[in-house]
């Protein structure tokens, strides 16, 4: 998939990108889902945007791979959040983001 503009989109039903590849910019920014969103596999070969998407009903990035940057600033994710085996190769910003209410990296460290 070329460039993918979802900002400002809502999406009111389950959502999958299963082995979805995003091989230009996959832009997300102020996305709200509604209900489970499926990442697995997916490979985002450019920039990838999360920041300020909602994902109020859990999410999964398992086996996902972002090969450049990967921008989560003041994401909220709620459970459950799966990040089994996902690659980050490029920088990536967690800023403000949160999980269960709580700070990204202290939630992860907390239950793992």
């Amino acid at each position: 998939m070329e460039e993918a503009t979802f900002k400002y989109s809502k999406f009111k039903d389950k959502v999958e990108f299963v082995d979805c590849e995003f091989s230009g910019l996959a832009n997300f920014k102020y996305t709200d889902f509604n209900e489970y969103v499926d990442f697995s596999g997916a490979k985002f070969k450019s920039d990838a945007i999360f920041k300020y998407t909602k994902f109020p009903d859990g999410i999964s990035f398992e086996n996902a791979y972002f090969d450049n940057f990967a921008d989560f600033q003041y994401a909220d994710f709620r459970d459950p959040v799966n990040l089994n085996h996902v690659t980050f190769d490029g920088e990536t910003s967690f800023k403000y983001t949160k999980i269960e209410g709580k700070e990204f990296t202290s939630y992860l460290l907390n239950n793992r």
